[in-house]
């Protein structure tokens, strides 16, 4: 054991403390390919790390580098960065069937916008979906707005609609 300590204080560590040592050169912003080549070029070992989703980047450019920009560090270290998928895509969500509270609250969830809404007569019951300006499982760009359709009922000759009674005394449910 006392050989083994004496080899490693002597040999081994002064060797590994005394290698050379670089800069991490900036990369972020950058296209990947070109990130790449320059850390290779200052004797770093880039890793391509992860993809993500991030409007302030253009597609395929560095987002995040670690270590960061002027880190001193040995030749040969690891350099991870990190890769912008461009803008985040989601998908239109199924919106027929539902109602306009629903819709909103289905658009907001995966980062969309409720867009114009028309009210049309149809064979559907009223204040119910049953057209939307894109097929759902269509991907956007996330904030954009999706129009629907909104049905107010069948259009009958000789209906009478009925006034809501609900909460109202019988007096008045009679008036009414």
């Amino acid at each position: 054991i006392i050989v083994f300590l004496l080899i490693m204080d002597n040999l081994i560590l002064p060797w590994y403390v005394s290698s050379p040592e670089v800069k991490v050169p900036k990369v972020v912003g950058l296209k990947e390919g070109d990130a790449v080549r320059i850390l290779q070029e200052a004797d770093l070992s880039p890793i391509v790390s992860d993809t993500t989703f991030d409007e302030r980047f253009p597609k395929g450019s560095v987002i995040v580098q670690k270590p960061m920009t002027g880190d001193v560090v040995k030749k040969g270290r690891r350099v991870y960065i990190f890769i912008s998928g461009g803008e985040p895509y989601v998908n239109v969500p199924i919106l027929k069937g539902r109602s306009l509270k629903e819709a909103k609250l289905s658009l907001e969830r995966v980062g969309l916008k409720l867009g114009q809404v028309s009210e049309m007569p149809s064979e559907n019951p009223k204040d119910v979906i049953f057209d939307q300006q894109f097929a759902n499982g269509t991907p956007l760009r996330k904030g954009e707005s999706v129009g629907i359709t909104i049905s107010i009922g069948p259009i009958v000759e000789g209906d009478i609609t009925v006034p809501d009674l609900i909460g109202k005394s019988l007096t008045e449910a009679e008036k009414l």
